[in-house]
């Protein structure tokens, strides 16, 4: 009638939970499909594509009279499962795959090859620590302008952390997190300044014909422009510092005035007239005031090839240039 009657452990959630974020902008060109975010680290440092953080915190443990140890562990539904995350390079949806205590995002169709490794889970399975390393860039659901690093998390249910806590009775318990909320990929999105240097854009109307500068040729004419005479294409790519960021990036150009109509500083050296600005599309056009949209009376216009960022200057009229300055008298003294 003497009974000693068991005190087993007991596990559950504290309400505590850390969580684990990544910076693509510390991606290298190494891992991520050949291109380097904005500071690339050559190997993944914690704070930046990698962060290592305590989810024993995450439970609220009593061990019984016994003693006890908890124990951590992974899980996900299974090798293949979905996720809502986009590769960026490809394009292609990331699945799960999990190997002992790692599980690791792969490029779909190419789970195992770690040219196509997204990222990787692990945890330290006597602490609670788990380690999240990201290789890859993925998409982030909100594009902004500028970047301000948003961040995607993985969609609930997709990764449990498990705490089991085993006394020297061999009781046990154990307790779920899902951990998927708590893993974050912040956007590394592309930036642009200017670089200080700018190509001109210079034309010659020696080089003008009478078919275009109302009847009178310049000095030399040419038939049709030509570089460097009266025509002129220069890049002006150049002129600006572009970082494409993690995720890769095209560059476009574009050409803008002020409105249709707007006066400039020109003056029609044929007709005495003010030159005025109109656009369509990625060209401007200068004509003569009260002739907008009359060839014949086209003095230049200015277009840009949106993708190489090249610029080209055509003149097709003469215009008034400033006055040189007066010459000063030179008196020989006496």
């Amino acid at each position: 009638h003497v009974t000693f009657h068991d005190d087993g452990p007991s596990i559950s959630l504290s309400g505590n939970v850390n969580s684990l974020n990544t910076f693509e902008a510390y991606l290298s060109a190494a891992t991520n499909a050949g291109i380097n975010g904005s500071t690339p680290d050559a190997v993944p440092t914690q704070g930046h594509a990698l962060d290592t953080e305590s989810f024993a915190g995450a439970f609220t443990v009593v061990t019984g009279a016994d003693g006890a140890t908890t124990a951590y562990a992974l899980s996900i539904a299974g090798n293949g499962t979905a996720t809502n995350l986009i590769d960026s390079a490809s394009g292609l949806g990331v699945v799960l795959d999990q190997a002992g205590n790692t599980i690791s995002g792969y490029v779909t169709g190419h789970e195992g090859d770690a040219a196509w490794l997204v990222f990787t889970l692990s945890v330290n399975t006597a602490t609670g620590d788990v380690t999240l390393t990201q290789d890859r860039a993925v998409h982030e659901n909100i594009a902004s302008s500028p970047d301000t690093a948003e961040g995607i998390s993985l969609t609930g249910g997709l990764v449990t952390l498990t705490a089991t806590v085993t006394d020297k009775d061999g009781d046990s318990a154990s307790q779920n997190l899902d951990l998927s909320s708590h893993v974050t990929f912040h956007d590394d999105g592309p930036s642009i300044t200017l670089s200080g240097t700018v190509n001109s854009l210079n034309t010659f109307e020696a080089y003008l014909s009478a078919a275009t500068n109302a009847g009178i040729n310049g000095s030399t004419p040419d038939a049709v422009p030509t570089q460097g005479h009266a025509l002129d294409t220069e890049s002006f790519a150049g002129a600006f510092t572009v970082v494409t960021g993690a995720d890769n990036a095209t560059t476009a150009y574009t050409l803008s005035i002020a409105g249709n109509g707007t006066a400039t500083n020109l003056i029609d050296s044929a007709s005495g007239l003010g030159v005025v600005l109109d656009q369509t599309g990625n060209t401007i056009s200068g004509y003569v005031t009260g002739h907008e949209g009359d060839a014949a009376w086209l003095v230049f216009t200015l277009s840009v090839n949106t993708a190489t960022g090249d610029v080209t200057l055509t003149q097709d009229r003469a215009v008034h240039e400033p006055q040189p300055p007066a010459r000063t008298p030179v008196r020989a003294s006496a």
